[in-house]
């Protein structure tokens, strides 16, 4: 049994509270027999009283499919709805919170080094008692090296208590990175973060021969750039080989310089070097120490310089000098709250390393716009969730275009949380993604009827609502398929509704020439006979495994583009919408943006978005899809002109910065076309 279908068995078996809802309920239509509702409360009494018993009710720690899932997981402890993806999972010490496990929260069932996150709310709650010392010793040996630990705690008669959680963090080497207040003018609560430190880094001591022949394949593939500086700094440890390599590269640049600290590095003056290569470092070094690290590259850089970062790609060359763990998600936070311009990202081809190139220079703009934005949605999944990158484009969208933007997370808080931190931040547009507010704006109807704020809804999938009056309450409706139009506006009685499909993000879906060709043919997404919406997609893909080599990529939750990259052709589409106008899942754009040839079933309008054995191909009826295939698995040259210009229709149409000026251009009257269409 997979992981997904246990986690359904498991919420399905023990939802405690809707045992609770049914005595109450037979309680209040027996009111008369008194006997019968002191038993009943006297059970439920013993069955909390007694709750350790449950503690160990059940654990996911022996679980093969668990373990076996290579991710960093994010433990939620103690919120309101559960987030039902990956690398997410829910903890609780009571049945009655719907959690995945129910465990000693002490001693999470995760293994050591598995956990990029803990995220714990009421903390007080969960141990009002508990030595701190045992709970942190135990949670740091679950996270990585450099994991975070996110504390909420309600501060009104726990100040004392407060102090005594931040001792016990430092005590047990942890550094704590932020305190934000915000909360305490909304709900009292105070929001701490930490981060887990090594005890001592030991020195470290030469290059893995694996990693350094992996470092040494990333210089060569970047040599170009190197060969255009003229003064190059080289920070890392044992460096010697890499010395050696560029040394050979007959650079035109006869002033490369080579640091092991940054101390020798902060001695050069301002915007002396033009090209800096960081290699063998930043996986040694504490997490709080990234920030001084950046702040002398940026300094000693000259202005728009560019900047190579190679890391490990999550436990690859793991040692016991290693003081931080990446993944592409928590690299890219880390250079967003730098604030360095990111030219691209990717896998190395042996897919080992995360290499990043940099441009000395302001990512977000430092003047805003005076319109305040206020984002509303699943924005955990920013950084975890890259593949498909619906959260994080929105957020740089706007972040890049220079709006004063706040960010909330939908499943942590409350209804009325959104209400009182609406009220004080006061913003002009509330903007949503997919379907996760829409009981909330039912719910809350009437604050939206009487109220200035502008409600922008962006459905960028096909979902599956009851009808609900939404007039005066919706402003915006932006939709992925425009054959729905006319369904929407007359479901939800909003008559400003546009087509304006998913985007990508071409700093992060992007191709890899150097990643080599494996497989003929690609899949990513659902395959199923019992769901209407997927039966023929499944018969065409059983259908293509009879002829060709067929790969299926399944809970890849950040390295699709590279994925996709081993596949000569990347199979996608939904026949079962072929009528409706314009509809295609994000699908197509990421694969389009990764450098792949795309296959398609054709829909109703598709050439008005591209143009047909050109930026990719479709097919009609079976026999079309085996010849397409044929002609183009052995056509080199064909497929890969095909892929070329998909990867420039992506990029010019359909970015994440065109979309969200798109929609922000239709909300301030200044058109009513969709941007992405082919002239």
């Amino acid at each position: 049994m997979d992981l997904r279908n246990r986690i359904i068995k498991i919420n399905r078996t023990y939802k405690f509270s809707k045992i609770l809802k049914t005595f109450l309920k037979y309680i209040n239509q027996n009111k008369n027999k008194l006997w019968l509702n002191s038993l009943i409360s006297s059970v439920l009494r013993i069955l909390f009283r007694f709750k350790l018993a449950f503690q160990l009710f059940y654990t996911l720690k022996k679980s093969k499919d668990f373990k076996s899932m290579d991710v960093f997981w994010i433990a939620r402890i103690g919120y309101l709805r559960r987030i039902k993806k990956i690398p997410f999972l829910e903890f609780d010490s009571y049945l009655s919170n719907h959690s995945i496990c129910c465990c000693d929260l002490t001693h999470l069932p995760l293994e050591p080094n598995s956990c990029q996150a803990i995220n714990i709310n009421y903390f007080f709650r969960y141990f009002p008692k508990k030595n701190l010392n045992n709970v942190f010793r135990s949670w740091k040996k679950t996270l990585i090296p450099g994991g975070l630990v996110r504390i909420k705690v309600t501060l009104k008669h726990n100040e004392k208590k407060f102090e005594k959680l931040k001792t016990s963090l430092i005590k047990n080497n942890f550094f704590i990175k932020t305190i934000n207040e915000y909360d305490l003018k909304i709900n009292g609560i105070i929001t701490l973060e930490a981060i887990n430190q090594k005890k001592k880094i030991r020195n470290h001591k030469g290059i893995l021969r694996e990693k350094l022949k992996d470092l040494l394949e990333v210089l060569d593939q970047n040599k170009n750039e190197i060969q255009k500086a003229n003064k190059i700094c080289v920070l890392g440890y044992a460096l010697e080989p890499i010395k050696a390599y560029l040394y050979q590269l007959n650079l035109n640049s006869p002033n490369i310089q080579y640091f092991e600290s940054i101390k020798d590095l902060s001695e050069y003056p301002e915007d002396y070097f033009d090209f800096a290569i960081v290699a063998n470092f930043l996986e040694y070094i504490d997490k709080p120490s990234n920030n001084q690290v950046f702040s002398c590259l940026k300094k000693i850089l000259e202005p728009k310089a560019k900047l190579l970062i190679l890391v490990p790609e999550k436990r690859n060359f793991i040692s016991k000098q290693t003081a931080q763990l990446y993944d592409k998600g928590i690299l890219l936070e880390l250079l967003d709250e730098i604030n360095l311009t990111i030219s691209w990202m990717n896998l190395s081809n042996s897919f080992r390393l995360i290499q990043v190139l940099l441009k000395n220079k302001p990512y977000f703009p430092t003047k805003k716009y005076n319109v305040r934005i206020l984002l509303l949605g699943v924005y955990s999944l920013r950084y975890t969730f890259l593949n498909n990158g619906r959260w994080d484009s929105q957020a740089r969208a706007f972040e890049r275009l220079g709006y004063n933007v706040r960010i909330l997370e939908i499943k942590d808080n409350s209804f009325d949380y959104f209400i009182k931190y609406i009220k004080l931040f006061k913003p002009e547009i509330l903007w949503i993604g997919s379907k996760v507010a829409y009981d909330f704006l039912i719910e809350k109807s009437e604050f939206f009827k009487y109220n200035d704020i502008k409600v922008v809804y962006w459905m960028w999938d096909i979902t599956t609502f009851e009808p609900y009056n939404f007039e005066g309450i919706i402003d915006y409706m932006f939709i992925t398929s425009g054959g729905e139009i006319p369904l929407y506006k007359k479901s939800f009685n909003v008559e400003k509704v546009y087509f304006v499909p998913a985007a990508i993000m071409p700093e992060i879906i992007h191709g890899n020439e150097y990643i080599e060709k494996k497989y003929d043919i690609g899949f990513s997404g659902q395959l199923s006979f019992n769901h209407p919406w997927y039966i023929e997609r499944t018969l065409n893909f059983e259908l293509m495994k009879k002829h060709y080599e067929v790969k299926r990529f399944k809970n890849i939750i950040q390295n699709l583009p590279e994925l996709y990259n081993q596949c000569k052709i990347i199979f996608g589409g939904t026949p079962y919408f072929k009528d409706l106008e314009y509809y295609a899942s994000n699908r197509p754009y990421v694969a389009l943006a990764s450098g792949c040839c795309f296959i398609t079933n054709y829909f109703k309008g598709l050439e008005k978005l591209a143009k047909n054995e050109v930026h990719l191909l479709w097919y009609h009826t079976k026999d079309e899809l085996i010849s397409l295939l044929e002609k183009y698995l052995s056509n080199d040259q064909l497929r890969k002109k095909v892929a070329e210009n998909g990867v420039k229709l992506a990029r010019e149409k359909h970015n994440h910065i065109i979309r969200i000026q798109n929609m922000m251009d239709i909300i301030n009257g200044k058109t009513e076309k969709f941007y992405g269409f082919i002239d």
